[in-house]
């Protein structure tokens, strides 16, 4: 293992994945350790996970020319004709319990990363969700879990970037009924939605999204896209019964597209059937930086 300079780790930074190097940084101790399976058990108990048969490392050999470094992520997914459940290729920046409790508590987090869509990512009138914030499951009593959709999230649809929060003021029922799954979904009353106007395509974007998470009237998100503010938003951005000691929301990204689910869609028309994006230069913190946080490449690498 190889240690974190002190005046990172003594920070509260979170995640800082070096993908030209393969390490990532851990939760717990500030240690680095190298993965090459992200869910596998090791050292780090590996507090980033993968969901779906990508992603994967790659270079500039067949992929764009990273951000940052010699490698980014690639994220694929094929829609599967007879439905089911291939509709996911993502990351999730979610460690194990034992990991979770050594998170700082704070209603506050810091996230930066950059993603590259390809010239030829087809309008599709079917959405998907390319990065999300959700919070933390857990057992409403014993046996019956809470579910829900992400407090927040980044969609595309029709070629345009959304970004999207759910809220409630309401505290879910503890004698709820379950569903068929033994879950109780969160019931948002509230839907903030943003027009980002037209995907950028076939370059790189930089974002980052500082949030305040709170079902209460203080909270707060701000969105910038290549340090253009585009969204500077005060009011709830969780829901209630969430929060309590927990950290901030976890991190997934990727492609999430759950219209997928039904079967049948091959035979559209026009019908898109594939998507394809890749991801680099992403960091977590829990806190807010400073205006200068996120900006560059964390591993010291090439900037564009």
């Amino acid at each position: 293992m190889t240690r974190v300079p002190a005046a990172v780790a003594s920070s509260l930074l979170l995640f800082v994945p070096l993908f030209a190097t393969g390490i990532e940084t851990d939760f717990s101790n500030g240690e680095t350790c190298f993965v090459k399976e992200a869910d596998a058990d090791g050292p780090c108990a590996k507090p980033l996970r993968k969901q779906g048969p990508t992603p994967e490392l790659v270079d500039s050999s067949n992929a764009p020319a990273p951000r940052c470094g010699a490698r980014a992520l690639r994220f694929h997914l094929d829609y599967a004709p007879e439905g089911g459940r291939a509709v996911r290729s993502e990351i999730l920046l979610r460690p194990k319990d034992e990991l979770r409790r050594a998170i700082p508590r704070t209603d506050r987090g810091d996230y930066a990363f950059s993603l590259y869509f390809p010239e030829d990512y087809a309008a599709d009138s079917e959405p998907e969700i390319v990065a999300q914030w959700h919070f933390w499951e857990d057992y409403l009593r014993p046996g019956v879990k809470m579910t829900g959709s992400p407090q927040a999230s980044l969609e595309i649809a029709r070629d345009t970037l959304f970004a999207r929060l759910l809220h409630n003021g309401t505290p879910v029922d503890p004698d709820a009924p379950a569903d068929e799954n033994g879950e109780v979904s969160y019931r948002p009353d509230k839907k903030e939605l943003f027009n980002l106007g037209a995907l950028p395509k076939g370059r790189w974007i930089d974002f980052r999204v500082q949030a305040r998470w709170t079902p209460k009237p203080k909270g707060a998100v701000r969105l910038w896209m290549d340090d253009s503010l585009v969204v500077d938003y005060r009011g709830p951005t969780a829901y209630v019964q969430v929060l309590k000691g927990d950290p901030p929301p976890y991190f997934k990204v990727g492609v999430y597209k759950w219209p997928w689910k039904k079967p049948g869609l091959e035979r559209r028309p026009g019908a898109v059937l594939g998507r394809t994006l890749f991801l680099d230069r992403l960091q977590v913190r829990a806190g807010w930086g400073g205006s200068d946080w996120g900006k560059g490449c964390p591993d010291g690498g090439k900037s564009p």
